[in-house]
């Protein structure tokens, strides 16, 4: 998911009139002003599959005299707007009350759809051995490549929802988009966005399995090192590394983040000498 999208988007509202939307405002009551409100099926912005055939819903059927569209699932379910004026601007719904919690430059699709009809189970396991499975893979082992089978066991979240705690892959999944499409603009990653979709991630993690895996708590540290919040990143790499003492990236961070400089010299001497062929080392 790149500009594309937007640039697909964009061309549903390329009018500007009226008051535009705002985080604040109410999409379910915008929805309701419109006296015969026209859908148009929206380009695909994800492969997921519940954000699979969604809608834009204007409130005329000529768009070039309006300043938005809403974002719609194919159920009519809203979910967001795309704003055109000082320039294209998404809004979303974060917390499934009908309120815009967050503006981004990219079409990021909210966790709550996913797990609104998520099979929620804490006996299945399957998703926290993923998980490892890509961690050791990506950032743990030497070469840091994900073999194909991994991969295609993570795709398979993406359209089968008849899998358990699929909404935990999907976080992860969203995480790392908004990265990439950060990274695509140059741009840092939005902390309004990455940090709280850490937190939550974490939090169901701990409460479906009763723990945060390595993967998250890499994750999360990296969201907050991010957005400038060095000390807390700080804290939070050491914290992890009580319950991941030999995770590399773990180490690796808490090496660069050490105010001390001679704990710092003597961290450096550890990773060299167990991990010389790390790609982080």
């Amino acid at each position: 998911m790149k500009y594309r999208f937007l640039v697909a988007f964009a061309f549903l509202a390329c009018g500007v009139r009226g008051q535009p939307l705002r985080v604040g405002d109410d999409i379910v009551a915008e929805y309701k002003k419109m006296v015969a409100p026209h859908f148009s099926s929206s380009p695909q912005l994800t492969n997921w599959a519940e954000g699979q055939s969604l809608f834009s819903v204007s409130a005329k059927e000529d768009v070039a005299s309006i300043d938005h569209v809403l974002i719609a699932l194919s159920d009519t379910t809203l979910i967001g707007a795309l704003r055109m004026g000082e320039g294209p601007l998404f809004l979303f719904d974060t917390d499934h009350d009908s309120i815009l919690d967050i503006t981004a430059d990219f079409f990021y699709m909210p966790a709550w759809v996913v797990k609104r009809k998520a099979k929620i189970r804490p006996a299945d396991r399957k998703v926290l051995t993923l998980m490892d499975k890509i961690y050791q893979q990506n950032l743990q082992a030497d070469n840091g490549e994900m073999d194909e089978r991994t991969k295609t066991e993570y795709r398979r979240y993406m359209t089968d929802t008849t899998l358990a705690n699929r909404h935990i892959i999907y976080m992860l999944d969203l995480y790392q988009t908004i990265i990439t499409n950060a990274q695509s603009a140059h741009k840092l990653p939005p902390a309004n966005v990455c940090i709280p979709l850490m937190k939550a991630l974490s939090g169901d993690c701990l409460s479906l399995y009763g723990e945060i895996p390595p993967l998250v708590c890499i994750f999360m540290g990296e969201a907050l090192q991010s957005a400038g919040m060095e000390e807390n990143a700080r804290e939070h790499f050491k914290k992890s590394l009580q319950f991941h003492p030999d995770s590399v990236p773990l180490l690796v961070y808490n090496y660069r983040l050490e105010l001390d400089a001679a704990r710092k010299q003597q961290l450096r001497k550890q990773l060299k000498a167990r991990h010389p062929g790390h790609w982080m080392v």
